[in-house]
């Protein structure tokens, strides 16, 4: 399952937004600008977040990679312009790998 490109802007979704279960990629801008949204999980599942996925999301804090071991594509920009305090959480062991993949990312 792919979570396609802007499907965000939407000033309603808040919290915590899980992506997990079936969903493999999520497309480019997908939560592109969304404020209120404080922290991703990452599902087990997915192997790709598009560039600028998660761009100028103000308030996001935390990035849950701790399930993300299919996580291999990471786009441009993918997380900047977040909450200045934001912290990934990777999972033991995996330091190098997650460093790698996030390089400039964020």
């Amino acid at each position: 399952m792919r979570v396609p490109p802007i499907i965000c802007n939407v000033p309603f979704l808040k919290g915590n937004v899980k992506l997990t279960r079936s969903i493999t990629t999520v497309g480019d801008n997908a939560f592109y600008g969304c404020k209120n949204i404080t922290s991703v999980t990452i599902g087990s599942k997915l192997k790709k977040i598009g560039a600028k996925c998660f761009y100028n999301c103000k308030k996001l804090k935390k990035v849950d990679l701790t399930s993300a071991s299919k996580l291999s594509s990471v786009g441009r920009a993918a997380f900047k312009n977040n909450a200045s305090s934001r912290v990934f959480k990777i999972p033991s062991g995996t330091k190098k790998h997650f460093a790698k993949l996030l390089k400039g990312k964020y």
